[in-house]
């Protein structure tokens, strides 16, 4: 935003500055939230205590982590 507002000072153009750094946050938030989802998918530990057989449930006796 330092470097936004030089600029928009300098050139007198405040609205298109404001726009270019807007897109740009936008642009790195998006990336970022991926990013930490599929971290966040990679760290969650999926459940192998039991499977699934059609309609019913066999418990493998496997302590549960939860």
């Amino acid at each position: 935003m330092f470097m936004t507002r030089s600029v928009a000072g300098i050139y007198y153009k405040g609205t298109e500055c404001y726009l270019i750094a807007a897109i740009v946050y936008l642009f790195l938030t998006y990336l970022s939230s991926l990013l930490l989802k599929a971290i966040t998918g990679k760290m969650t530990a999926p459940d192998n205590t039991k499977r699934h057989r059609g309609n019913q449930t066999v418990d493998l006796g496997l302590p549960s982590s939860n």
